[in-house]
Parts: C-alpha cells; structure tokens; sequence
C-alpha cells in the first residue's frame, strides 16, 4: 500500500462485534485489561490514547439508558488490530478536548484523545545540605500604546532540602529586547529600554522574599496545598469557582491559574497530576506536542480563546512544567496575528550550595 493510499471501509456495529469475537476467541479478559492493553498498543503505535482509551473509565461509565459505555472501547481494540496489520505513517495531530461527561458525538472512530493519563508523576528528592534548583528564561511583554516590546529575564531560585531555612532568588534583566509593535525611539521615550541590569539576589527562609506568603494559586503554601481536593472532578470546581469572574475567558483562566501554582516548582508531583487530570475536564483544552524556549519537547495544556492562545509545556516524564507560551490569535495592540507575545522555558536541579549551578 503506498503513502497516497487511505482506508475508506466503514464496519457495522454486527460486524465489529464479529471481528473482534474472532480476536483470540480462546481468551477470557477482564474488561479493564482488555481496554487498558489496546491503551497500551495504541500508545505503542503513537497514536494519541484517551482516559477511557486506558481503561480508567471505559468500564465504569455508562450511558443516560444504563448501558456500558463501550461504543469507543471495541472500536479501540478494532483500530489495535488494524495497527497490525497495516504499515503506515504515524501523524501527530493537535486535537481539542471536551468534557468527558457532556462531548458531543464524534464522527471518526477516536474520541477526542488527551495524552494526560499517561504524564508522571515524579519528583527528585533533595539531599540534605543542597538544593532544588530551577531557572527560568523569560521573554516577557512590556505595553505603552502604541509601543510592545520582549524584554528577556532570567531568573534563578535554589529551594533548601528543609523550606524553613534561607532560600535564594537571582534576577537578572539582560537588557535584550525585540520590538513587536513601534519604534525603538518610541520604546525607548516610554522607559522601555532600560539596558542591561546587574544581577539582583535576594535571600529570604520560606523563599518569602517580599514578605510573609499568604496561600494562594499564585503562592501555594503548604497549607494551601493542603486544602486542595484530591479528586480530580471536586479540584475542577474548586479551579472553577476561584477563577470565576476572572480574565477575558473562565476556561484560559483556568489553566493561568495552574501555570501560577505549579512554575514555582513547590507543588509535589502527586498534586501536579491532579491539576492536569483537572483540567482535562474543561471544554476545549487541547493537549499536543510542543517545543519550549530552549527547544525542549514536551507536551503542551493549551486554550485558543480571546485572540490568544495560552500554553503550558510540561515534562510528560515528570509532570513538571518546562514552558510557557502565549500567541496572538487576533491583532491586538498592533501586534499581528501568530506573534508570540510571551515565552519561558524552565530548568530544574540539584545544586550542591547556594547560588551555584547544577553541575558546577
């Protein structure tokens, strides 16, 4: 079969029943396996895998009559048999997300995939004496009508093994701009060209360097964290109603909001996770391959909503964030369409002392 050849043919429902009667008839399978298995193969095959795809939800739903919800599942195993059988090119496709409970039908034989349920989970401990290191590389947008300039950031933060002792932040403004709308003169009579800057460090137990930290999205604590549901679907409308009445879209505002909690690198992994399989259940997330900054692969929590189109990068391995990334989607203050308006790359380790650089 060449690369130009597609596949057209459309089985009934008797017929899938029938092939996949045929497919290792002598075995007996638990209905979870057999779906967590085709998970598996399609994972395997590179083809995107929803939650129910693996098995997590698959068994236990059931429709409004109170039949299984196994439409997707013995189409699944169907589309596993196929990989078998046909050689072919694997093509990595952005795809939007709904709300597993409320998506409407689909018309292909995949439900909207996700790619969250097989992110990590996974947090290098800190031994004791060093510390967690993590440096982010910003190009952040800075406005004076009709003047939009990226200035570039970095900033560095080394976390001790016991949070109650000193910590370390480093700020460092290289001075390096790109112009996206406007001149330089008018940057620069706007104060929008300050030049490089000296490195700036502060020191501060609890990494409060600008104070006592109230819990919050944006400064979690340990007891805000703490106060975080566990399940997946009550974190969603705790997300819900916090970010109610906030930014241009409740849905985009939702992922803001997880980007702030967890950039800090202080979120544990297992709450990490949490918050993604969250946001999996917002209508329209889309979820794909991405590249950061620094030209990292990850996977990418995205919504394209108010002429914007918000990211965040995160390490499938781990769970931890490694980008972030906002793009015009309408014109806006001049800037044109599909410019980056905002962009980061994060960087962790462990550092052996204070101020010094992994590896180092």
């Amino acid at each position: 079969m060449s690369e130009g050849d597609n596949l057209h043919a459309v089985w009934s429902e008797e017929e899938l029943d029938g092939a996949l009667a045929t497919l290792h008839a002598d075995v007996r399978t638990d209905e979870g396996e057999l779906a967590r298995a085709r998970a598996t193969l399609m994972r395997g095959a590179g083809i995107p895998v929803t939650a129910e795809d693996s098995g997590t939800r698959a068994v236990e739903n059931s429709d409004a009559a109170g039949k299984p919800a196994r439409h997707w599942a013995r189409w699944l195993a169907a589309a596993a048999a196929v990989v078998l059988l046909v050689a072919g090119a694997v093509v990595v496709r952005n795809v939007v997300l709904g709300n597993p409970t409320a998506a409407p039908p689909v018309a292909n034989s995949q439900q909207n995939p996700t790619g969250i349920e097989g992110v990590g989970a996974k947090d290098a401990p800190i031994p004791p004496g060093q510390y967690r290191y993590f440096a982010t590389h910003a190009w952040h947008g800075r406005y004076s009508d009709p003047v939009v300039v990226l200035e570039e950031v970095m900033t560095e933060v080394w976390m001790p093994a016991d949070p109650e002792q000193e910590w370390l932040q480093r700020t460092t403004n290289t001075g390096k701009v790109k112009m996206l709308a406007g001149t330089e003169q008018e940057a620069r009579a706007a104060g929008l060209l300050p030049g490089p800057q000296p490195p700036e460090d502060k020191r501060a137990p609890r990494g409060e360097f600008h104070g006592p930290i109230q819990g919050s999205w944006q400064t979690p604590t340990p007891e805000f964290l703490k106060s975080l549901p566990t399940d997946p679907r009550q974190l969603y409308d705790r997300l819900r109603a916090d970010t109610d009445g906030r930014g241009q879209d409740p849905d985009k505002e939702m992922l803001v909001y997880v980007a702030d909690a967890i950039r800090g690198g202080t979120v544990p992994a297992n709450v990490r996770l949490n918050l993604y399989r969250a946001l999996e259940l917002v209508p329209g997330l889309s979820v794909a391959p991405s590249t950061t900054l620094d030209g990292r692969t990850g996977l990418s929590l995205s919504f394209d909503k108010a002429g914007e189109k918000q990211e965040l990068i995160i390490d499938p391995a781990t769970g931890e964030p490694i980008g972030e990334r906002q793009t015009a989607t309408g014109d806006d203050r001049g800037v044109p369409r599909g410019t980056v308006s905002s962009e980061t790359s994060i960087e962790t380790g462990i550092a052996p002392r204070l101020g010094v650089k992994p590896g180092s």
